[in-house]
């Protein structure tokens, strides 16, 4: 069988990469220069941003790995990126919004999927969010 890579994740890869916690970063920055709204905006982004990093980091690096397939890439205000992945004989899809001029990977591609082992749908692309470890 062959030997799957482990990751280790980047908070700043994720920030700037993943288009929620992106989207909270920038509500966050903005909060400040508004004024009277910049309490309610980091009550709601700022908790929604970390909670969605740990996510993330936590399932790259403490979840499962398998390898799936690159089913499309779509190009619309970021890339959306679908993609498949084989847990215990089901077959799982998966999509993410991903904030970037360009995207190393392409339709048909194999790649490395971290998912939760208690909940398959949550999973992320690594190559992504993370850097292989050695």
């Amino acid at each position: 069988m062959e030997q799957l890579t482990k990751y280790k994740a980047k908070i700043s890869k994720i920030l700037f990469t993943d288009k929620l916690t992106f989207a909270c970063f920038i509500f966050s920055t903005i909060g400040i220069v508004i004024g009277p709204f910049v309490i309610l905006i980091w009550l709601i982004c700022i908790p929604l941003m970390i909670r969605r990093i740990k996510k993330i980091k936590n399932i790259i690096e403490k979840g499962e790995i398998t390898k799936g397939a690159v089913i499309d890439k779509r190009y619309y205000k970021g890339w959306r990126i679908y993609y498949n992945f084989l847990v215990a004989d089901t077959l799982y899809k998966g999509n993410i919004k991903v904030n970037a001029f360009k995207v190393p990977l392409d339709k048909g591609s194999e790649i490395d999927v971290c998912y939760n082992k208690e909940k398959p749908t949550e999973a992320f692309i690594p190559l992504l969010y993370a850097e292989k470890m050695a």
